[in-house]
């Protein structure tokens, strides 16, 4: 590990993995939305409606995989903030020592 004084931090890095973060995020967004949408044809035909014990278990798939979507979104997003965090600490340390 480099001496604390010697780190250079990489801003160009840090700004593509926080676009590619948001893009993540966003995707996985969107996958839910889609999957939610095309599910929901299976859910409200009326009398035609899908019901029965595979529906119970495709129901509890579904919800089951969509927490796991969206907690991965969240630490995507995550991940996002404490790059965004650590630019805005380097911008502030780097304007810092020019003044």
């Amino acid at each position: 590990m480099p001496p604390q004084g010697k780190v250079k931090y990489d801003f160009a890095a840090a700004d593509e993995l926080s676009r590619a973060l948001k893009q993540l995020v966003n995707k996985i967004h969107w996958l839910i939305w889609v999957r939610d949408t095309r599910s929901s044809k299976y859910f409200d035909c009326g009398e035609q409606s899908w019901c029965g014990k595979n529906h119970d278990q495709f129901v509890r798939d579904l919800q089951a995989q969509r927490r796991v979507l969206n907690a991965l979104a969240q630490e995507a997003a995550s991940l996002k903030r404490q790059v965004d965090d650590a630019t805005a600490a380097a911008t502030a340390k780097l304007s810092a020592n020019h003044h």
